[in-house]
């Protein structure tokens, strides 16, 4: 990852009516959040960002930014271009990371001199993004590991909605990618098999198909018996009256 170039910085509270729904910009921006109430949201889900994080909004995709008036944000902002452009949200809390907020705090630094500021917060910036993406692609080996163990544990929500990509700061393309290439199978395809396992254990309990539908989010009993019977040529009811006597 390279930073190549900054067009905008500053350490600051915010103006008056900062609250910008469905945004886009063509360049990431960088957010140290020192203090105050405000949120970010993408893909349709707000968050908050958390005093001493570090965040990285995507360039090229929609997001909103709003604060409380009573509580105004204040943070160190980056407006970057960036090769390859950053595709998904970034959260770091920099007390776990020694480098990142050392580098934060000499950014805070020079933001603030006269002199040189700008080629000093390019290349502060350039090291700051290097060293966040080396380090993910690092852990990107043992990226499908993680993903696995997140599904296994949250299937009926992967199942539901496959977005993983906030969950692990990577985009849904290079996760699936990656999971393919390690179990075979995409991560919407493996938490559709954890949905027909319980599907099945849950039959054996005796549970009406609708409370099963319910519990694993279909939308009506009707759905969960059109998904089961694509993959096992038979009804619900049909599975259970054939194979009952056999052991789970």
């Amino acid at each position: 990852m390279q930073c190549i170039s900054v067009i905008a910085f500053r350490e600051c509270i915010t103006g008056a009516n900062w609250d910008y729904p469905n945004i886009t910009r063509p360049f990431s921006i960088i957010y140290y959040a020192l203090g105050g109430s405000a949120f970010y949201t993408v893909n349709g889900v707000e968050k908050p960002f958390k005093k001493n994080h570090l965040y990285i909004l995507p360039a090229n995709r929609v997001f909103s930014l709003r604060e409380l008036p009573q509580d105004k944000f204040y943070s160190l902002y980056i407006h970057a271009y960036t090769f390859p452009e950053i595709n998904s949200v970034v959260e770091i809390d920099i007390s776990s990371d020694e480098f990142i907020a050392d580098t934060l705090k000499m950014t805070r630094t020079y933001a603030k001199k006269s002199r040189d500021k700008e080629l000093y917060i390019n290349r502060l910036t350039d090291m700051l993004l290097s060293y966040i993406f080396r380090a993910s692609a690092i852990k990107d080996g043992a990226l499908p590991v993680r993903v696995k163990k997140y599904i296994d544990s949250n299937f009926v929500e992967v199942f539901k909605d496959a977005d993983l990509s906030n969950r692990f700061n990577y985009s849904n393309s290079h996760i699936s990618k990656l999971f393919k290439a390690e179990y075979k199978q995409t991560p919407k395809q493996y938490a559709g098999r954890l949905i027909l396992r319980e599907i099945i254990v849950l039959l054996y309990s005796e549970l009406p198909i609708a409370e099963i539908a319910r519990r694993l989010s279909f939308s009506s009993p009707e759905n969960l018996c059109r998904f089961f019977k694509s993959a096992y040529n038979c009804s619900p009811t049909e599975y259970l009256q054939k194979y009952k006597s056999f052991p789970l």
